[in-house]
């Protein structure tokens, strides 16, 4: 009788080896089933929206892998009680730590199955976002956020998607909940602090410009190479007035990345507005080279480069500005309301100086009817 016990137990003991060597590599492939890229460094979520609109395609694989990993998890919860049946009846008490395991593989079930969902909710409000119903779309992405609250990576996608459409409540609990699971993780600060300089803008809070400049020295101290934090503070202090430490933030986030044009551009512009015109066309030159020369590159910097572009041609009078900008207002990605603010933000700052800019208020008109259409 101990002998048919000892084979049986034999047996299942295999049975749970085999297991544990599949089901590692099935979980971890369903909890990557949304796979995150470092984001292209500029304030433009163009890389994590990307990722967002391939989530429903994705949520469909995952629920075959889950439904495989499902059946695979059920078979070793049986094992386990047949073995842990097996050694009580036999009995080894040295594997009584058998129970707390199995408590860990229904969390890790539940966890799987969060994922599974929130990958769905995030399909579905991307596919709501790409037909212009943003308020639906805006819900199904809170749903994915309540399903995976403390998963750091979903909280930074959808707080970046939240700052971009202009709900900039929800982004801040997003990046809040992020930094609050992984506290260093540079970007989520940094997109924290940029959350809060838009919302301080936009309800002319403050508090909120504080915050923005706290959370963005936290991004910079765990990255200090970082351009786009800097170049984030430089259009801080820009609209706090401080043109001196904004032109000295876009200067650093140049120095640490001289092949953008981003903080170029924003020189070039500060500069023209101080009334530095000779100095602001030699930035304006060194602009357009930089961005034309990463889009012939087929690498330019998100949806940046096409702006800087049209604005550097605008000011140096070179032809072509206007279908720089027609090209860069479809290259705009969804959503655009605040990345339009953004870019119409600058043009009225040029307007506000004392030489002035022939065609500027065409192009402000333009982008003033991007917004219109992207809301």
């Amino acid at each position: 009788m101990q002998r048919k016990w000892f084979f049986t137990f034999a047996l299942l003991l295999i049975l749970f080896s085999t297991l544990l060597i599949i089901v590692p590599n099935t979980s971890a492939f369903a909890h990557n089933g949304l796979i995150l890229d470092t984001p292209t460094p500029t304030p433009d979520a163009n890389a994590i929206l990307n990722k967002a609109n391939d989530a429903s395609t994705q949520a469909q694989n995952l629920n075959m892998v889950i439904t495989i990993g499902l059946a695979i998890l059920a078979v070793m919860l049986t094992a386990f009680a047949l073995v842990s049946a097996g050694l009580a009846f036999l009995g080894f008490t040295s594997f009584r730590d058998f129970n707390s395991l199995k408590k860990q593989m229904r969390l890790d079930l539940e966890d799987m199955r969060a994922t599974r969902d929130s990958l769905v909710y995030l399909g579905l409000g991307d596919g709501l976002m790409s037909k212009g119903s943003v308020k639906e779309a805006i819900e199904s992405y809170r749903i994915a956020g309540t399903l995976s609250p403390k998963d750091d990576q979903m909280n930074y996608v959808l707080g970046r998607i939240y700052s971009n459409a202009g709900y900039f409540d929800d982004a801040i609990k997003a990046f809040d909940r992020s930094t609050q699971d992984n506290s260093d993780n540079a970007e989520s600060w940094r997109e924290l602090g940029l959350a809060y300089r838009r919302r301080g803008e936009e309800m002319r809070e403050p508090e909120d410009s504080n915050k923005a400049l706290e959370c963005l020295k936290k991004a910079i101290a765990l990255k200090p190479n970082d351009d786009d934090a800097y170049a984030i503070i430089g259009g801080l202090y820009r609209r706090l007035g401080d043109y001196k430490r904004s032109l000295a933030n876009y200067e650093q986030a140049y120095r640490i990345n001289p092949a953008s044009s981003y903080a170029l551009s924003n020189m070039a512009s500060l500069s023209w507005y101080l009334g530095e015109v000779v100095g602001a066309k030699k930035y304006f030159s060194d602009t357009e080279i930089a961005a034309s020369t990463r889009i012939s590159k087929g690498i330019p910097e998100g949806y940046w480069d096409y702006y800087d572009l049209a604005l550097a041609q605008l000011v140096l009078g070179k032809p072509g500005a206007m279908d720089s900008y027609k090209q860069a207002i479809i290259a705009t990605p969804t959503p655009g309301k605040e990345k339009f603010k953004s870019v119409l933000d600058n043009l009225q700052f040029l307007q506000k100086a004392s030489t002035p800019i022939p065609d500027l208020p065409l192009v402000i008109q333009m982008i003033e009817d991007a917004i219109s259409n992207s809301i």
